[in-house]
């Protein structure tokens, strides 16, 4: 039967519903972690951002300069889908993100030479692995909005080939920054794929290019290699795990594991990180070098992702502790590397997934010829791979997508009041500031948070909630009630759910003295006390 081609992308979208489900028809918000409330409000705000980046309507009272948006294609792209609702724009960018990187790598496949159905391995391999679950799962739907890392290869092969003309490296520069602009690891996995693709293609002698780099290129590897083992291995400085510091061993182990699936409860206390390797692209990819002919295209895609998925096997970074464990310049060199490459390490696997599935859907091409049954065993392999090693869509949640009531019964800027956490716990932090701007989604009144990460600026909310907490606990509630007046605060809303019972009620009774009685609301998945000012 022939292969028609309008059935590759409509497979692909079938397998993106069914696999982010329900991100096609949400009831509420997809994503188990704070920050998909985050980039719900990232999506709304997005029409107030182009502008220049500056945000009146958080970090009240002096407004927010946004300098790092996660992701400067999803800004444009809320942007003109701002007519939808934000909820219904998280769920468009999943699932069309899903089915157009898959697609795109299905087309670096066929560059290769890999043919459909077969092809689809490809596809499958690179948009649904395990980096594309956790990147459901913790709320970062644009980090699968990624067709232009598979475009950038396709005609980064082309610029480098016989044939090659000027567009085709224009196109690859221009998909690069696409890229670079979704998401900031993904650039850096194709800033990979560019560099070592460029090194093994682009040099029209490659024979001499082995003479004279072999010894030299072998002695950096040794030479990074041994100083990269040496920080780790002293007294495991700067090897973390969680929050303190671990023995390497203990990592690598955990690594391990989760690179053959995630384990039960990652989503819990893993935070969703999961590396996911599989076990059908793996094996067809090892298969290459017996299977497929002499060629250096695919071998220079196997060579990146083989790289990319050590390099992502890596332990995590921790930049402190590892600038001080070299002291001066070198030390701090090392700190800020760790802390910009090597703090998530496991991201840099998107290399391995995009070049290691083209590879291994040619692989299967091949195979197919002397075995088409076989190969229908192995595509089917790869689909196991992607629904039942890394169980989704059943590991993926819903999150509510309303704000409580009592929020519309006052007007102007609102202060909200969560306890601080015993440590100032960074998880909690991000809880609390997430949800109070997801709220502002539904609410649209001015808050104190900022809700992107400003250098050097503590949380204008923090601070005022601490002033008006301890003022209240210490009878000088009224002060404090001045000091938010003049800074022109409409009202606070305590969250009284997350205090200890007594802390609530202590609070919520000295407020009502000043204030009178609040607006009480149970709706919206919490209990609020709204006090107007």
């Amino acid at each position: 039967m022939r292969w028609r081609r309008g059935w590759t992308p409509l497979i692909l979208l079938a397998l993106a519903i069914a696999w982010s489900w329900p991100a096609a028809w949400p009831q509420g918000l997809p994503g188990r972690w704070p920050d998909a409330l985050g980039t719900a409000w990232f999506i709304d705000a997005s029409p107030r951002l182009l502008s220049g980046l500056d945000d009146p309507l958080t970090g009240h009272p002096a407004g927010a300069h946004y300098g790092r948006p996660d992701s400067f294609v999803l800004l444009a792209v809320s942007a003109l889908l701002s007519w939808l609702p934000p909820v219904r724009v998280y769920g468009l960018v999943t699932v069309l993100g899903l089915t157009a990187s898959a697609w795109a790598a299905e087309r670096l496949a066929a560059e290769l030479g890999a043919r459909p159905p077969w092809s689809l391995l490809a596809g499958v391999g690179f948009a649904f692995c395990g980096l594309s679950s956790t990147a459901l799962i913790e709320g970062y739907p644009y980090q699968v909005l990624d067709p232009w890392m598979p475009l950038m290869v396709i005609f980064w092969l082309r610029a480098l080939g016989p044939e090659a003309r000027l567009r085709d490296g224009l196109l690859a520069a221009l998909f690069f920054a696409l890229t670079l602009l979704s998401s900031a690891w993904l650039g850096l996995s194709a800033g990979m794929v560019l560099g070592i693709t460029g090194l093994w293609l682009g040099v029209p002698r490659a024979r001499t290019l082995r003479g004279w780099a072999v010894g030299p290129g072998t002695a950096a590897i040794v030479a990074v290699a041994a100083v990269y083992a040496g920080l780790f291995l002293h007294a495991g400085a700067g090897v973390r795990e969680g929050g303190g510091v671990a023995p390497i061993a203990a990592q690598m182990r955990t690594i391990l594991v989760q690179s053959a699936g995630p384990p039960l409860g990652v989503d819990v206390r893993g935070h969703g990180h999961n590396h996911g390797i599989g076990a059908a692209v793996p094996v067809l990819a090892v298969l290459s070098p017996v299977v497929l002919s002499r060629g250096r295209r695919w071998r220079a895609l196997l060579a990146v992702g083989l790289l990319s998925m050590l390099a992502s096997l890596c332990p995590r970074i921790d930049p402190d502790a590892l600038a001080t464990t070299v002291p001066g310049l070198p030390g701090a060199l090392w700190g800020a590397l760790a802390g910009s490459l090597l703090r998530f390490p496991a991201r840099l696997g998107w290399a391995w997934a995009l070049c290691g599935s083209a590879v291994a859907a040619l692989v299967l091409t091949t195979l197919a010829r002397r075995s088409p049954r076989g190969a229908a065993w192995m595509l089917a392999a790869v689909l196991v791979d992607a629904f039942v090693v890394q169980r989704m869509p059943m590991r993926q949640a819903e999150t509510l997508a309303t704000a409580p009531s009592a929020y519309g019964a006052h007007e102007g800027p609102v202060l909200d009041v969560f306890p601080d956490s015993p440590g100032d716990d960074p998880q909690w932090r991000l809880w609390t500031t997430n949800l109070s701007c997801f709220y502002q989604v539904r609410h649209h009144r001015p808050i104190a948070d900022h809700c992107l990460f400003v250098a050097g600026a503590e949380s204008p909310r923090v601070t005022r909630q601490r002033m008006l907490v301890d003022a209240a606990l210490s009878g000088r509630v009224a002060t404090a009630i001045e000091a938010l007046r003049a800074e022109r605060f409409g009202s606070v809303v305590l969250h009284l759910d997350h205090f200890p019972q007594a802390d609530g009620a202590r609070l919520r009774a000295a407020l009502t003295r000043v204030l009178g009685p609040p607006v009480e609301s149970r709706d919206g998945g919490e209990y609020v006390a709204a006090f107007g000012l």
